[in-house]
């Protein structure tokens, strides 16, 4: 039988509903209650601006940004500048 919860790993008993995983992460909601849901909305849910950091940031730098841009109205490749 597969988990209710997660839907892809087998139930860790024959009469259980959760997979082990799911299991525990239910017994931390219950230990914890609404903190289990804060702490996932604020680690791992990203904002429109924190999106926006990131793709300014880490995905494509502004330098080899601009860098692109040249490269493209000057119609040359990046590699023939060595």
């Amino acid at each position: 039988m597969v988990c209710i919860f997660c839907e892809r790993n087998e139930v860790d008993a024959y009469f259980s509903k959760w997979c082990e995983k799911c299991h525990r992460l239910k017994r931390l909601m219950s230990i914890y209650g609404d903190n289990v849901h804060e702490v996932c909305e604020t680690v791992f849910v990203r904002n429109p601006k924190q999106q926006q950091h990131k793709i300014d940031h880490a995905v494509m730098p502004k330098n080899l940004k601009m860098e692109i841009e040249e490269a493209e109205t000057h119609n040359y490749n990046l590699r023939n500048k060595l």
